[in-house]
């Protein structure tokens, strides 16, 4: 009777207050009596601290033993190589000024050379005294650092000098700051320009091998450093079978020639004398650290295109620029594949090595 009373007297908001925090409290209570798996703020803490000391003991031996042997087939593939895109690709003749999605590379910036302090300026200033004269070629509209892509599909570090009437293609020692060689065109004699995105020919096996090569790096980390389920293993056994392409965006510059282009001088990958030349962003342009837009300037192939084809265009006033996609002649390419991905063709730290 007296329970019946307080009910009726009470509002009915906090009548049903009550009932509900006292209905949890038992429950409560009883839950920490029978349950052993619930934990106090105490266990967790604890269980906390557990997992982030497992999680460093990883790491630890991620670093020790996976890294260095991972690190060598993903350097490039997570440069300037990325998974093939879903969409469509874009029809010749088409424009496409924007810059193609690419996974940033991880490792520390400052192993590439041409990354640290006045390294760069050195270079430009000592390549223009030497091979630029001011009066006759006219004022030097900028300096950039790209990556030159040869009929051979091999990625190599370049500086390129682009003034009022010519341009200047430069193999610059970053690590004894010394050049090795260059190359020197007149504006004139480039007879037309190509920008597109860089794709293989239908039957070349580069995508299928980079795919493969991608996804067995990453079954051998699974299985190095994490428990291998069988989910985990059907998609990673699935990811050997995808292609990789290089999903990047290019130029390419045709030149004149002076005699025609044979089978011999096609196949000698030491020929400097192609009809045309094919280049790409730097691998920094995409690096997270790489922040400064001074030093994305001289990386950003977007802009050695605006300024390029402005150049061309003060010379030839009918000068051709085609937008399409860029092929690269490269069906098996073993050599490349390992050039490549290893970055042999940049200037870098490599252990206790430099080249």
């Amino acid at each position: 009777m007296i329970e019946m009373t307080l009910e009726e007297d009470l509002p009915e908001e906090f009548r049903g207050g009550t009932l509900r925090i006292g209905a949890e409290n038992k429950l409560n209570e009883s839950s920490k009596a029978t349950s052993p798996n619930i934990l106090t703020p105490a266990d967790k803490t604890d269980k906390e601290s557990a997992e982030l000391s497992s999680n460093n003991n990883n790491c630890h031996w991620r670093n020790a033993f996976i890294a260095p042997f991972s690190s060598i087939p993903n350097k490039i593939t997570e440069t300037i190589w990325s998974s093939k895109s879903k969409e469509t690709t874009p029809a010749p003749n088409t424009i496409d000024r924007s810059v193609l999605p690419s996974i940033p590379i991880n490792e520390d910036p400052n192993n590439f050379f041409t990354f640290r302090d006045g390294v760069m300026e050195r270079a430009v200033r000592e390549c223009i005294n030497q091979f630029l004269d001011p009066t006759t070629e006219g004022p030097l509209y900028a300096s950039f650092l790209l990556t030159q892509i040869n009929h051979w599909d091999i990625d190599k570090e370049r500086l390129i000098l682009v003034t009022a009437k010519s341009m200047v293609l430069v193999k610059y020692d970053f690590i004894a700051l010394k050049r090795l060689d260059y190359q020197k065109i007149s504006l004139n004699d480039i007879e037309g320009i190509i920008i597109g995105n860089l794709v293989y020919p239908s039957g070349s096996l580069i995508p299928k091998i980079n795919g493969f090569v991608d996804g067995l790096s990453n079954i051998l980390e699974i299985c190095m450093l994490k428990k291998w389920s069988k989910k985990e293993s059907q998609q990673q056994l699935e990811s050997l079978n995808q292609s990789r392409e290089r999903n990047m965006k290019g130029i390419r510059l045709l030149l004149k020639q002076e005699k025609s282009d044979n089978l011999a001088s096609k196949w000698n990958p030491f020929n400097n004398e192609v009809p045309f030349w094919t280049f790409t962003f730097h691998p920094l342009y995409f690096h997270k650290d790489c922040t400064d837009e001074k030093f994305r300037s001289l990386y950003n192939l977007e802009l050695f295109i605006e300024q390029l084809c402005t150049a061309v265009n003060k010379i030839k006033e009918n000068s051709v620029i085609l937008h399409h996609n860029i092929l690269l002649e490269n069906y098996i390419g073993l050599g490349s594949i390992i050039h490549n991905r290893n970055s042999l063709g940049f200037f870098k730290v490599r252990g206790k090595f430099s080249f």
